[in-house]
């Protein structure tokens, strides 16, 4: 008796180990997503018929969460001032080192943008005798997400200011020998006060053991996703 042999089809057996056929006469491969931390493992690249298309640096971290207002597109930014902490007094450490560290970051980052630094910030503010009229800017952030728009307009002025980004630190501590720093920030227009970008991040899931790497960490990504939101 003759038994026949049952083969599978070409694009059965493809479908099978994660390969898209795009074409009889041609097909153009590429290992599954379930396959891909093998090769990060260390699986030989011929393993597969193609090696996996290049995502980035793994090093390129998701912000936690980010939202933009549609007028951030239209709005013009020449330059921001990133204010202190609103809660910098409870987080004196944290928020000097996360500070310097965002600096930096927006610096490299945005070089369409003139970042004027919180101590700079700090200098006009008190020569020009506006300190009350700063705690009273920083209470109504904490208390409510907004800003005053006539604090706003004062600074905007007189140094030629597009826009303010002001946040507060929601945590800053060692958990389970694990630096967690959790920050928030928000980018405001001065003309109205609108806010036009709201970003948040934290160390919560990463191996961060000081103030140091936690701040290069946050700063990174919360530096990169200015303007943008999460995906």
């Amino acid at each position: 008796m003759l038994t026949r042999r049952v083969v599978p089809s070409v694009r059965v057996l493809l479908a099978a180990v994660g390969v898209l056929a795009l074409s009889d006469a041609g097909l153009a491969q590429s290992p599954a997503p379930s396959l891909l931390p093998l090769l990060a493992s260390g699986w030989p690249a011929g393993s597969f018929a193609a090696q996996a298309p290049k995502l980035g640096p793994t090093t390129a971290r998701v912000i936690s969460d980010s939202k933009v207002d549609p007028a951030f597109q239209s709005t013009k930014i020449a330059r921001i001032a990133l204010l202190p902490f609103a809660n910098a007094i409870q987080f004196n450490d944290c928020s000097r080192t996360l500070a310097k560290h965002l600096v930096v970051e927006l610096g490299q980052k945005h070089p369409e943008y003139k970042v004027v630094a919180p101590d700079e910030l700090m200098n006009f503010i008190t020569s020009s005798k506006l300190d009350d009229e700063f705690n009273v800017f920083l209470g109504d952030y904490l208390n409510t997400g907004t800003s005053r728009q006539d604090f706003l307009t004062l600074i905007g002025a007189k140094q030629q200011i597009d826009a303010v980004l002001l946040g507060k630190i929601n945590t800053c501590g060692n958990l389970r020998g694990r630096l967690v720093l959790d920050v928030e920030m928000s980018l405001h227009r001065v003309k109205d006060a609108r806010r036009v970008w709201w970003g948040r991040d934290s160390t919560a899931n990463l191996r961060s053991t000081d103030l140091q790497e936690a701040s290069q960490d946050v700063a990174d990504v919360l530096a990169r996703y200015v303007g943008r939101p999460a995906f």
